[in-house]
């Protein structure tokens, strides 16, 4: 893992420039990397910035519904420990999607990759440890013979949160970008 000076220096060319001081120059930074854009209109990039967030809402509201009930699903060991896990990878996928919301175009390359990897990587995480939770608390919950209405509620929120993560994923996976670098001078 790099540092940020690391990056910094990768992505950043130091360039002096005359300037009206004591020293007669001032040093600035230049972008030397390659910058992202996407293939979709205003419109369009707009309406899925929409649709991100709007999962993302309902996503957490549901996760949120499902942990904090007071049923035996979530006294399950099994559940509640992958429940507990899948948020790890939530905050990742939150942070994907917030920054996705803010950044403007035409992109750095180090901005790009975080909001790329942390909703690719987020998603797919949690979705995966809440199905899990789900699967596993299910099994258990059969084979006690504690089937019901309010277990599989809270283990339906779990899914639906983890199959609207899967849909972040798939949605923002489908957006086409392209990338360029800019000449010198």
């Amino acid at each position: 893992m790099q540092s940020l000076w690391g990056r910094y220096r990768d992505y950043y060319e130091k360039i002096q420039v005359p300037a009206d001081n004591r020293r007669g120059f001032k040093t600035e930074y230049h972008y030397k990397g390659e910058w992202y854009v996407w293939d979709i209109s205003a419109e369009a990039l707009k309406r899925e910035k929409i649709i991100t967030v709007c999962a993302e809402a309902v996503s957490l509201c549901l996760f949120i519904f499902s942990a904090t009930r007071h049923v035996g699903f979530n006294a399950l060991h099994v559940a509640s420990g992958l429940a507990i896990l899948s948020m790890v990878p939530l905050l990742g996928e939150l942070w994907g999607v917030i920054r996705f919301m803010v950044v403007k175009q035409p992109m750095i390359c180090p901005d790009f990759k975080e909001i790329q990897n942390c909703i690719h990587f987020g998603s797919i995480f949690r979705a995966l440890f809440l199905f899990a939770a789900v699967i596993a608390g299910l099994a258990v919950m059969i084979m006690d013979g504690q089937v019901y209405a309010e277990n599989l509620l809270t283990a339906g929120g779990h899914a639906l949160s983890g199959a609207l993560s899967l849909v972040i994923f798939r949605r923002f996976h489908k957006l086409g970008y392209h990338s360029y670098k800019e000449k010198a001078g």
